[in-house]
């Protein structure tokens, strides 16, 4: 009996040796998932971005300084495989805007799309080796925001053209609406 035992515990220690060995990597380590790049505020938000947003001074979406209220906004990239550099282009689109203000989705009397002159947007956004994404800001001039009392300030804002990996057309852009009462700007 104790022959038998031996010999069954042998096989089992070959068979239990063998499929260890067959096992591949854990699933976490692996790579999977779509790399799409897209804009966080869009998958957040859905097109419309409203700003001021968050609880308190560590949570806004927006900044003020002397000259300027920086409204934050992203790029990312979904999927987990080699985190490689890529750059997009940042660029305005007034004409969503101008065609929601047609289509009554923005009431005429209270939104202004915005000029060119009162804003600055990055025209690239780089997102480095080992990130995922990162930040970039629309910058507004303060003293111009100032002078839209009672009005909401709106500009759509689009990412585009990615170096490495495919832009998901869903979430690549938002339509940033600028509540200027709500700012309480100094």
């Amino acid at each position: 009996m104790n022959k038998e035992i031996k010999t069954l515990t042998v096989a089992c220690m070959i068979l239990l040796t063998g499929l260890l060995a067959a096992c591949e990597k854990n699933d976490s380590a692996a790579d999977f998932g779509n790399n799409y790049v897209y804009m966080p505020q869009a998958l957040l938000s859905g097109l419309r971005y409203n700003v001021p947003a968050g609880t308190d001074v560590s949570n806004y979406n927006y900044t003020v300084d002397d000259s300027k209220v920086n409204v934050r906004l992203g790029v990312l990239r979904s999927g987990k495989a080699n985190l490689e550099s890529f750059t997009v282009n940042v660029t305005a689109n007034p004409d969503t805007v101008a065609a929601m203000i047609s289509n009554r989705v923005f009431d005429a009397a209270t939104t202004v799309v915005m000029s060119p002159a009162m804003y600055s947007l990055p025209q690239t956004v780089t997102v480095a080796d080992g990130q995922t994404g990162t930040g970039f800001l629309l910058a507004l001039d303060k003293a111009q925001v100032k002078t839209y009392a009672g009005k909401k300030l709106v500009l759509g804002v689009v990412i585009s053209n990615s170096t490495k990996y495919t832009i998901n057309q869903k979430i690549n852009k938002v339509v940033v609406v600028v509540d200027v009462n709500a700012l309480k700007l100094p």
